[in-house]
Order: C-alpha cells, then structure tokens, then sequence
C-alpha cells in the first residue's frame, strides 16, 4: 500500500515558475460505470436497502444530515474528487466507483449501514483528522490501514482490499 501525503509545497513551487498543476482530483481513470437509468436504479436500491438516506441529485444520496454521502458516478465518469474537509472511501482503486464521504470528527462509523461493508480499496482523507479502519470478521479484530491527515492511498493492498468492517476517527482539530 502506498500513502501519498497532500501538500502545496509543489503546486506553489510550479506557480512560481509560472507552470499550472492540475488538482490532485482531476487525474483520475474512467470507469465502465453505469448509465444515468442504473445509476437511478442503484439509488433506488440503495435506498430500499439502507433506509434513513434522502436522494440530493441524480448521483448522491445523502444520510445524517448531510455528513455522509454516497455518490453513484454515471458511465465513463472520471473517478470523483473527494471534497475538501471530508474523508472518502471508493469501491475501485484509482479512486473509481461508488464513493462514501464522511465529515464527522469522533467516533465510531460502520461500513455496513451504508452497504459499503467490504467494498473499499482506495481511500482519501482531506481532514485534519486520524482516520483508522478494521476489519471485525477476524478474531481478533485487524487493522486494516490509518489515513493520517490530509493523505490517500489509491489502492489500500491486496491483504486489505475490500475487507473494511469498520472506522474510526480521531479528531485533530484540523
């Protein structure tokens, strides 16, 4: 697994040389993802499935007040950034496919009442905030991997790879 620690160092360095870095977010790979109908047709299940979500838009649905998202990307859709200020999961490495976005600090978040459980192989974290995850269906309970703050990983490791149960997050007051 590798973790790529995000900074400005480099984008201000290329500023000043007058040079343009595109964002983190926009390099990505296209999937073979759904058309809009099944992406329409996951929210649906989705929401059959994991009651308490409200749908915001043709691609997410929303659950606790707005401080968990899922998104559905449509067909041939570059992998979806990961906003400032939230923690992401992804189904696919590269940051492809469904994502699930936190923005709580504290406590305890199961994958499971998302229908995420087992689903996750690339991560980012643009928080300020220790992000650590499991998986409880060993005994004893594994840790998978930790997302330091402001860090990502485009493809957690094979040992690692959809098998998240579970997360915790550590606030760090940035």
């Amino acid at each position: 697994m590798k973790i790529v620690q995000l900074g400005l160092g480099a984008a201000a360095a290329a500023t000043a040389f007058g040079l343009t870095i595109p964002p983190a977010h926009a390099v990505g790979t296209l999937t073979a993802e759904p058309s809009g109908s099944d992406v329409q047709a996951q929210i649906n299940t989705q929401l059959r499935d994991h009651p308490g979500g409200r749908q915001l838009d043709a691609h997410r649905v929303a659950y606790k007040g707005g401080s968990v998202v899922m998104t559905f990307p449509a067909a041939t859709r570059a992998a979806t950034p990961c906003p400032t200020g939230w923690y992401c999961f992804y189904q696919y490495k590269n940051f492809g496919g469904r994502m699930l976005q936190f923005r709580d600090c504290g406590g305890t978040q199961y994958f499971t009442d998302y229908g995420f459980k087992g689903k996750t192989t690339s991560w980012r974290n643009t928080t300020g905030h220790l992000v650590i995850t499991y998986e409880q269906d060993t005994d004893p309970i594994r840790l998978l991997w930790r997302e330091l703050a402001r860090s990502e990983s485009s493809f957690v490791g094979e040992g690692q790879d959809n098998r998240a149960d579970y997360f915790d997050t550590i606030c760090n007051g940035g």
